[in-house]
């Protein structure tokens, strides 16, 4: 990671909250509606916004992609939208960022931060683009995954288990339930919630029940001979998303490796320190946002200055190595993979010494 950029980042931070009151007090002497169309708690509403907003401008400086902080507005406008509010709103938010920015942010960072924020004011102007499409029958098993989510959502979580459950003991292979059922379930159960068909706690109890059925499938896990690698799994720090690593450690153990899994929001520190401790020769590690691009860069860059671990292979993933298909290169990474057993192949690679050529993106 470029460390300019990262301290111009850094910079961004520490004036956040400031930024953030200065651009709602200009949106609210731009549009005086806003404290009746959004309540009595409309300041606080926006200011809270408007920061998130600033932290994902700031982890796409960090990694020079003002690309990720365009896709996060397009995001947000998506949300917005799906939930009543007016998209309007958040065009004239960032159009008042960006009049703010211009005025009082430090000079070195003012001419990148003000570009990112044109790049999504201009990719706000045109039309959205068409909802994804969700689960369908016909695709692997998307009957399946309909049945399981179906279950889920109507508060039977025990015959959700069970589906699954009974799947695999009737000859669905365990990386099929994992790649092919629980993760399109996982991604179909973030796009509800993204489009307002669910709740946050609807998404709660969805995700916590695919943690449970994880731990149950672990019983059909195949008898393996004595693992020659390891790998540790884990979220950057301030992810608290814990579904991801989960998968992917599980996946390398039924490809026979020794897997250790931190979870969710892991120091990179404490990384370092369990790579040592768990001599591991692969590092897997996941941002589930642009909200923790450089978390991810900071882990990466004291692997490589810590001697004991420097030789240490490291493998990348999530939504924002979906998005922009080099950041891995500049975050200082191994390589990144799209897909589970995307990324079982690329660490077999790695740690077995293939030339370098033939490593990066899986």
């Amino acid at each position: 990671m470029n460390e300019e950029a990262r301290q111009q980042s850094i910079m961004l931070d520490n004036i956040t909250r400031a930024l953030a009151e200065w651009t709602v007090t200009r949106h609210a002497e731009t549009d005086e509606s806003l404290p009746r169309r959004y309540g009595q708690g409309w300041r606080g509403q926006w200011a809270a916004d408007t920061r998130s907003r600033i932290a994902q401008l700031s982890q796409s400086l960090a990694v020079r992609r003002p690309e990720l902080f365009v896709d996060a507005a397009l995001w947000a406008r998506a949300a917005h939208a799906a939930r009543g509010i007016d998209p309007g709103d958040l065009v004239e938010n960032l159009r008042c960022l960006r009049a703010v920015l211009n005025d009082e942010a430090p000079a070195p960072v003012r001419a990148a931060a003000a570009d990112a924020v044109d790049r999504a004011l201009t990719r706000l102007a045109e039309p959205p683009p068409e909802t994804p499409v969700g689960i369908h029958p016909d695709q692997p098993h998307g009957t399946l995954v309909l049945r399981y989510l179906e279950a889920l959502l109507a508060g039977r979580h025990r015959a959700a288990e069970e589906l699954i459950i009974e799947s695999v003991a009737g000859g669905l292979s365990v990386a099929d339930a994992y790649q092919q059922v629980l993760a399109p379930a996982q991604v179909e159960i973030g796009r509800m919630w993204h489009e307002g068909e669910i709740t946050i706690a609807d998404e709660h109890l969805a995700t916590h029940n695919v943690g449970i059925v994880m731990s149950r499938l672990r019983n059909a896990f195949p008898v393996q001979p004595e693992a020659t690698h390891r790998v540790l799994t884990t979220a950057a720090a301030g992810d608290l998303h814990s579904i991801g690593p989960r998968m992917v450690s599980d996946f390398f153990e039924l490809a026979g490796w020794q897997t250790f899994c931190l979870g969710a929001n892991t120091p990179a520190a404490e990384v370092v320190r369990a790579v040592v401790d768990y001599e591991a020769s692969l590092l897997a590690v996941s941002a589930s946002s642009v909200l923790h691009v450089r978390e991810v860069g900071d882990v990466i860059a004291l692997v490589r200055a810590t001697p004991e671990t420097a030789s240490v292979r490291i493998i990348v993933g999530g939504r924002p190595f979906a998005l922009v298909s080099d950041l891995w290169e500049e975050l200082g990474a191994d390589g990144t993979a799209a897909s589970l057993d995307a990324a079982v192949t690329l660490g077999a690679r790695l740690v077995e010494g293939l030339p370098a050529a033939t490593r990066g993106r899986a």
